[in-house]
């Protein structure tokens, strides 16, 4: 980019260059000649050098700072901060050519592995504060003396963790300022840039350290004060050792003539310290919100900035949790923070920690929310990411190659929470069902709603079940394999991960069917819901009943918007992490020259020796770099999604799941098309390439034509509910025929040019996928592949067509009730709709009974239809991104850019 710029960080210009004997020329050239990266020494700093600064300086003001008092959330963002302007400075050229020869490397490196350290075992502590707030605060309100006690003490310990990590971290930086100390004074052979770079490392450790100590502190002196005013409930003691007598006075009964201004006084001192507790689990979540997880994050980022480059640190061997070898041992035989050579990794260490946590979770979901559940599992699925990028983890994986238990097991929780989905759906329809039931006391409608309810609920147990199952199989192998061989040790870590999601995936979902039966429960007076229909047929219902029903499915519907994202989220990142294992599982054999046509088939193999998830690894995993001996997993999930696909086309239910089932498929293709033998396989037919390009394309357009058609349907709905309100007969004529027009005309022919597009789209893809001459000699894989993606835009679109059909046919029938004509097939100007009727004239009750009948029939029907338009809007927008996104990983495919 600029190669003449060859002036080194702040040092003045060589003699060649600013010699008193040059011509004026080139002592302005010399004068001028500067470095993209940092300007000279007497000049303004460079703007990289210069905001590192500004964010050391607010860092330490900060950490300084007495009035206010500083938030811990804030001292977060200013960590965060400074670690971001620390890891661009590091990206230039000039610091990392310093710090190659700079002696006091390997110490910055110590220092920035001590502060990782120390904010890993942060976030730990974290997790147990906010548990032993939460049972302190149970044993406030139970006046319970003993667990009162018990939390107290945990709680101190807790503390004490806290101000032992803020002493660490304050003591992290004082040996780079030592060897700082050293290089400033007595080292001849250091230049002036390695005293630069090292001093203002350094001062960035420091900061860090002072920022990381100040928020320790805070923390804790946030729980020290809410344990303190629990200690002080009864107020007769100062002293903090009599635990047991902290509730005597709460829980002693009183006799009447007790002094009144006593127990004001030890209600007050109560309400205090609720208050100092839920102050305390306040900011836990602020800081967990901050981001102490990106913090971490940042810490390990700088580090591995300053250290993972191949010739600054070329003697820094020391490996994740597994013992040095001979020849690596030299300097770096163990880190400064860590107890032994067989210390854990930091990101290993993290992992344990959100393992620990999704635990925790599992054991207190009765009392939790599903969509924190969720999160736990989610940010379990990111660590075990980050980890798995490391190569220690990635050799684990290979190692364990011959064992299926952990690929079998993330196939279970994947097809686990999109099971979990379709069933928040099912969950969604019918408590909407049921709260209309409730207000129309409509008995069948609301026996019906029971009964699907009912069998949803089963469902999710059943899945459930079979999560729980697989948790605790995951993790009787995992810990025999860890007591086995001590070489075991990551991927026993991994099988944990993976049972710790498991676990925390069935309480999840236990938590959810559990509140859809609280919701069923209120909206019946008996385990029978025909008793509770017989009371609305009777209008006999209670009145405290018919207001809990509603508020009972309002929480579970609250419930369902906030899991959806978080299973998506979920779901997602399993897939993920599953093909991550994957590709690490197919890339040992890369090298080993196995072919996936020399391995024998399963049929072949004696029914001993065959695969079998969950159980004793004793078979053969082999597996190529992208797709295994015969199928991979992703290419057998697109078959599965497809044939599910066509089973739920076959006999159509409602239109938001089959929309569901579309965009699950369209999920699995996209990861798919990332692996090398699908680009590869689409590379080698562009011919079949581009006629599915052309599909995905057709696709895109008629959603995107359906959500403007979805669009025009719910305002010609709502025009036409209006004019039978009003019973204005123009108006209901004008919207009817919209409402026809829209519904059934245009979405008749958007259903019939899709299918006939795609299907000739996918027909052509396919049959020159097969028939190609130029790959006459290409593996079956391959056309498998080819053969899977046009499938996928075929029956994509047959399903499309269906949903349109009948959402145009739901339109149809509301238009067709509401219509002016609906009584005669000849509508005449002397026989006006018997809908509408002058207000000013007859009396409502004397219209005939049929005319109100079908009137309210009308209604309920528009009302059908805005649900169906409301339920199909959402799924249809997902799929159009879905379908935008497949089309672009294939259009990368046909186009790579290099």
């Amino acid at each position: 980019m600029a190669p003449a710029f060859g002036r080194s960080i702040s040092f003045p210009l060589s003699p060649a260059r600013s010699s008193s004997s040059s011509s004026s020329s080139s002592k302005a050239a010399a004068r001028h000649v500067r470095s993209i990266s940092l300007p000279s020494s007497t000049r303004a700093a460079h703007p990289l050098l210069a905001h590192l600064h500004a964010t050391v300086h607010a860092a330490r003001a900060w950490a300084a700072a007495t009035d206010p008092a500083p938030t811990p959330s804030t001292g977060l963002a200013h960590l965060h901060a400074l670690h971001a302007a620390l890891a661009e400075l590091l990206l230039l050229p000039e610091p990392r050519a310093a710090l190659r020869r700079a002696p006091a490397f390997d110490c910055l490196l110590d220092g920035f592995l001590a502060l990782a350290d120390a904010h890993g075992a942060f976030q730990e502590a974290l997790v147990d504060l906010c548990r032993h707030a939460a049972d302190a605060q149970a044993a406030l309100r139970r006046r319970d003396a003993p667990r009162l006690a018990s939390a107290a003490r945990a709680q101190r310990r807790a503390e004490k963790d806290l101000a032992r990590l803020a002493s660490s971290a304050r003591a992290a930086a004082r040996l780079p300022q030592h060897h700082q100390h050293l290089l400033l004074s007595g080292s001849a052979s250091a230049s002036a840039a390695e005293v630069e770079v090292c001093a203002v490392l350094a001062e960035a450790v420091a900061a860090v350290a002072a920022a990381s100590a100040a928020v320790f502190s805070a923390v804790e002196c946030v729980s020290s004060a809410a344990t303190a005013a629990a200690a002080s409930v009864n107020g007769s003691s100062k002293k903090p050792a009599a635990a047991a007598s902290l509730m005597m006075s709460l829980v002693t009964i009183r006799s009447k003539g007790a002094a009144a201004a006593a127990a004001s006084s030890d209600e007050d001192k109560e309400m205090a310290a609720l208050h100092k507790l839920q102050r305390l689990e306040q900011c836990v979540a602020e800081m967990e919100a901050a981001g102490s997880d990106k913090v971490f994050r940042s810490i390990l980022h700088t580090r591995n900035s300053a250290s993972f480059q191949e010739a600054m640190a070329p003697t820094f061997g020391r490996s994740i949790s597994f013992p040095l070898s001979p020849a690596r041992s030299s300097k770096h035989v163990r880190s400064t923070s860590l107890p032994s050579c067989r210390a854990p990794h930091p990101l290993l260490a993290h992992l344990r920690t959100q393992a620990a946590a999704a635990r925790a979770w599992s054991s207190t979901s009765a009392t939790a929310t599903p969509a924190s559940g969720l999160a736990r599992i989610a940010e379990l699925q990111v660590a075990l990411a980050d980890l798995l990028r490391l190569p220690e983890p990635q050799a684990a994986v290979r190692a364990s190659a011959s064992d299926g238990r952990l690929l079998h097991a993330f196939l279970l929780l994947a097809d686990a929470h999109q099971g979990f989905q379709e069933a928040l759906l099912a969950l969604r329809a019918g408590a909407a069902d049921a709260r209309a039931a409730i207000r129309r006391r409509d008995a069948a409608a609301l026996a019906a709603a029971a009964r699907s309810r009912r069998r949803t609920e089963k469902e999710i147990g059943r899945i459930a079940a079979d999560v729980a199952r697989c948790a605790r199989q995951i993790g009787s192998g995992g810990a025999a394999a860890a007591a086995a061989d001590k070489e075991t040790e990551m991927a026993a870590a991994l099988a944990d991960a993976a049972a710790a999601s498991a676990a925390a995936s069935a309480a999840v979902f236990s938590a959810v069917a559990a509140m859809s039966a609280a919701a069923a429960t209120a909206s019946g007076s008996s385990k029978k819901s025909a008793v509770f229909a017989a009371a609305f047929a009777l209008a006999k219902a209670a009145p405290e009943t018919a207001d809990v029903a509603p508020e009972k499915l309002e929480e579970l519907e609250r419930c369902i918007d906030e899991c959806e994202s978080g299973s998506e989220m979920v779901f997602r990142s399993i897939v993920q992490t599953r093909l991550f294992v994957t590709a690490k599982l197919g890339s040992c054999f890369l090298g080993l020259g196995v072919d996936s046509e020399s391995l024998p088939s399963p049929a072949s193999r004696p029914a001993a020796a065959r695969p079998r998830p969950l159980m004793a690894a004793g078979h053969h995993h082999v597996r190529s770099a992208s797709v295994p001996c015969h199928s991979h997993p992703l290419l057998a999930d697109v078959d599965g999604q497809l044939l599910a696909l066509r089973a739920w086309t076959a006999n159509p239910g409602q239109n938001a799941l089959s929309l569901a089932h579309v965009r699950a498929l369209l999920c699995v293709l996209d990861e798919l098309l990332h692996l090398p033998l699908a680009q590869g396989a689409l590379m080698a037919r562009s011919a079949a390439a581009d006629s599915l390009l052309d599909g995905f394309l057709v696709l895109a357009d008629a959603f995107g034509s359906f959500l403007a058609a979805l669009l025009a349907l719910r305002q010609h709905a709502a025009d036409l509910r209006a004019a039978l309100r009003r019973r204005d007969a123009a108006k209901l004529a004008s919207a009817a025929r919209a409402l026809r027009l829209a519904g059934g005309k245009e979405l008749d022919h958007l259903a019939a040019a899709l299918a006939r597009d795609a299907a000739r789209c996918a027909r052509a893809g396919g049959l020159l996928a097969s028939t190609s001459t130029t790959c006459a000699a290409a593996p079956p894989a391959e056309v498998e592949v080819a053969r899977a993606v046009a499938e996928a835009v075929n029956d994509t679109a047959v399903a499309s067509a269906a949903v349109f059909l009948e959402v145009g046919a739901v339109a149809d029938a509301a238009a067709a009730l509401a219509s002016p004509a609906s009584c005669s097939p000849k509508p005449k100007k002397s026989r006006l709709p018997s809908l509408v009727v002058n207000a000013s004239g007859a009396s409502r009750s004397r219209r005939p009974v049929s005319e109100q009948r079908r009137e309210a029939a009308a209604l309920e029907k528009l009302q059908e239809l805005e649900q169906c338009v409301a339920e199909v809007e959402s799924e249809s927008e997902k799929v159009f991104r879905s379908l935008v996104q497949t089309r672009v990983s294939l259009l990368n495919i046909h186009t790579p850019t290099f």
